[in-house]
């Protein structure tokens, strides 16, 4: 019988692991991890067949280029899986303001009104993930990425990330069919290390409620129940907690710039 492939880019970040641990538990499927804290992913070719292993592991990519997305896609043996999962959960959301509380736009070297960075981990690098298993597995293909919940209100000082998510959105379409899934999780924040250590007075300084934030579980929970059920296709998927606190002008306020400066202003 032929297995389930899940590939997860970021698979050491909270949203990573929880994923990891939803597919991992899973019988007759294979998660396959990137991080960079792994080894590099040349270190797990069979000598025999010159295919990665078809078995769980978590490895690493020299670097964010085509040809070396290109390389690692092509290292996998795809005849051994009957679908293949992809969940990108790599990205930079930027607050884009100054202590001065002035909005501003750094390492833009193209002068697209978009970071650098920014570009390159959610863009770029999903897509030269995808087009590579695009042309190689011709079996069913879901393909899941991250959104937020800001992105349809568009605010000012998060200008990079949702330009970006707009160029990725428009991209899911353009090849997503009937045996190619494409998803974006509009998601809030997560409650997780990573984000406090970002953000170190949110909860001191704010009105943040800590109640209103995902857990990596549920979310993991909701991204597999989720692709479990896509038939091919674009979809856009809502996973986040409702609260009284919330209100809509809260993203569309492009004077969110106070209360960006009161979450990571140092004491």
């Amino acid at each position: 019988m032929k297995k389930k492939l899940v590939i997860i880019a970021g698979v050491t970040g909270a949203i990573g692991m929880a994923l990891l641990e939803q597919y991992g538990s899973l019988k007759n499927t294979v998660v396959l991890g990137i991080s960079r804290q792994a080894l590099p992913w040349s270190d797990f070719v069979s000598y025999q067949t010159g295919r990665l292993h078809a078995s769980t592991l978590i490895c690493s990519l020299p670097e964010i280029s085509e040809d070396g997305c290109e390389e690692f896609i092509s290292a996998i043996n795809f005849e051994k899986f009957s679908e293949v999962t992809y969940l990108h959960c790599i990205g930079k959301y930027l607050f884009e303001i100054n202590q001065k509380g002035q909005f501003t736009v750094v390492d833009d070297q193209d002068d697209d009104g978009i970071n650098d960075e920014c570009f390159l981990l959610s863009y770029s690098f999903f897509r030269w993930m995808t087009e590579p298993l695009l042309l190689r597995f011709k079996n069913r293909l879901n393909c899941g990425i991250f959104g937020s919940l800001a992105d349809k209100h568009r605010p000012q000082i998060i200008q990079s990330w949702w330009k970006t998510m707009l160029l990725v959105e428009e991209y899911m379409k353009s090849r997503a069919n009937e045996k190619v899934g494409m998803a974006i999780f509009i998601i809030s924040s997560v409650l997780c290390p990573h984000e406090i250590l970002t953000r170190p007075y949110v909860f001191v300084n704010t009105e943040a409620e800590s109640r209103a934030w995902l857990s990596p579980y549920r979310l993991a929970t909701a991204v597999r129940q989720t692709l479990r059920k896509v038939n091919g296709g674009f979809h856009k998927v809502e996973v986040f907690t409702s609260w009284q606190g919330f209100f809509p002008g809260f993203y569309e306020d492009q004077n969110m710039v106070p209360r960006r400066l009161a979450e990571t202003e140092k004491r």
